[in-house]
């Protein structure tokens, strides 16, 4: 168990570099900044979690993101994405650790569709 969340952290660790990488992430632009948002916490969240390979904006698409403007995943569907991941994204339960800041994350990406 100890060497499954070993690699898992690992995997993880290595998927955000990859996210970092210079190739794969556009240099910010005016139109990307932070939007006023009442959800701090999520914001600050998704920044240092999830904007690396989202944008701040949700809508970068690095290493096959996936555009979160154009989402239209439920309450639930988003909860298990952050919580587990999909395809090249890892679970980020483990990192984010307490559903209210799991919340904070879901609730924020829904704000990012406006």
């Amino acid at each position: 168990m100890v060497l499954r969340n070993s690699i898992a952290t690992l995997c993880a660790a290595l998927l955000l570099n990859a996210c970092s990488g210079e190739n794969s992430v556009k240099e910010s632009t005016k139109e990307e900044t932070l939007a006023p948002t009442e959800n701090k916490v999520g914001q600050k969240l998704f920044t240092e979690n999830c904007a690396q390979c989202h944008g701040n904006d949700g809508k970068l698409g690095a290493s096959g993101a996936s555009d979160l403007s154009a989402s239209v995943l439920d309450d639930p569907e988003l909860t298990k994405v952050i919580t587990k991941g999909r395809n090249a994204m890892p679970g980020m339960g483990p990192i984010l650790g307490k559903k209210k800041s799991i919340n904070a994350v879901v609730d924020y990406v829904k704000e990012l569709r406006k």
